[in-house]
């Protein structure tokens, strides 16, 4: 995995303020490529952040986060559930299993977010 994804990333563990989820994707994505965001397709924005989690996600795992998601969210879009399971994988997988820096959020790709979190 090499770290062109490391903004996906920093996008799933929270680290920029969130919009419309396929919108955000497709800046990242754009950025990432060298090209403008409309020009990137939502099959792109699948292909790019499925690649990036590559075999980090075994199937089974993948169809189980897929059903808790579409049950918790109510959510029928099937895009949307498939983005939404694969950005919670990202957001909680341990930095360490990442073959690359994961670096910081960059204000020039999104607005990044403002809360942090502190701890309990």
């Amino acid at each position: 995995m090499d770290d062109s994804y490391r903004h996906l990333y920093l996008y799933a563990k929270g680290h920029y303020e969130r919009t419309t989820i396929m919108e955000d994707l497709k800046v990242i994505i754009g950025k990432r490529s060298m090209i403008l965001p409309e020009h990137v397709s939502e099959e792109n924005v699948l292909l790019v952040t499925s690649n990036a989690v590559g075999t980090n996600l075994n199937f089974i795992k993948f169809i189980h986060i897929l059903s808790d998601i579409r049950r918790y969210y109510k959510i029928n879009d099937f895009t949307t559930l498939i983005l939404l399971t694969i950005l919670s994988h990202m957001r909680f997988m341990d930095i360490a299993d990442l073959n690359f820096d994961l670096g910081i959020a960059d204000a020039k790709i999104l607005p990044l977010q403002k809360k942090t979190f502190t701890g309990i």
